[in-house]
């Protein structure tokens, strides 16, 4: 029985659109922006039965997330630095 079930099963690579979101509110715009573009390819994939499509657009989507969470604060910082010594 639970051979059927392990056969039957579908993956699906994870969209991270959360995440996305999450950074294009508080981190980083342009880079949330294009993880967006990339979760929602992964959805796309995934409802059209394209696994490799999927996890390709997932792995892409979770970079750009990261790097997003990375460069986001470090740029904000930057720029709240910058325009105090501007005062």
């Amino acid at each position: 029985m639970k051979a059927s079930m392990a056969e039957d099963e579908v993956q699906v690579a994870p969209t991270y659109f959360w995440w996305s979101a999450f950074n294009i509110c508080f981190c980083c715009l342009p880079l949330g922006s294009c993880a967006i573009y990339y979760s929602n390819k992964v959805k796309t994939a995934n409802q059209g039965g394209d696994i490799e499509g999927a996890k390709e657009a997932s792995k892409k989507a979770m970079i750009l997330n990261i790097l997003a969470l990375i460069c986001g604060p470090i740029l904000i910082t930057l720029y709240i630095l910058n325009y105090r010594e501007k005062k």
